[in-house]
């Protein structure tokens, strides 16, 4: 079980559970769940997309890890209304992935006022989160 943000979360499918108790998870998310976690299946989308303070996902459907964090990314994403957030299919959206360099998933981007100020790769639950409040209090 991993604590983070004060919440307890099962490593292996990263669901909230009740501090006293570790059941095991019964409740699995299907990967990009979130609605504020919006597909940029096209270029244009990924041009267009709003980067004053938001978080870009970088992903594959192939990718174990990728399919891991997806679900907590989604309920961040969900938690965190001061941030906008997008998710993009390296496979499904090559012309985006080359335009952000994309070397390895999943890759997280973090953009304030339009400038990129930090990145991170990996799906490191822990990490994604520090970096998504400290964007959300910038």
């Amino acid at each position: 079980m991993l604590r983070t943000a004060g919440r307890a979360i099962h490593q292996h499918c990263r669901q909230r559970v009740p501090q006293a108790s570790t059941p095991p998870c019964v409740r699995h998310f299907s990967a990009g769940g979130g609605d504020r976690l919006v597909e940029l299946s096209t270029k244009d989308d990924y041009v267009n997309f709003p980067r004053e303070k938001s978080v870009l996902y970088f992903t594959a459907k192939w990718c174990p890890p990728c399919r891991r964090i997806g679900p907590f990314l989604a309920e961040l994403s969900e938690e965190t209304p001061a941030v906008s957030f997008g998710k993009v299919d390296i496979d499904d959206n090559e012309e985006a992935a080359q335009m952000a360099h994309i070397k390895s998933v999943p890759t997280f981007k973090f953009f304030k006022g339009g400038q990129e100020i930090d990145s991170m790769s990996g799906a490191d639950a822990n990490l994604l989160e520090q970096n998504v409040a400290k964007l959300a209090e910038a």
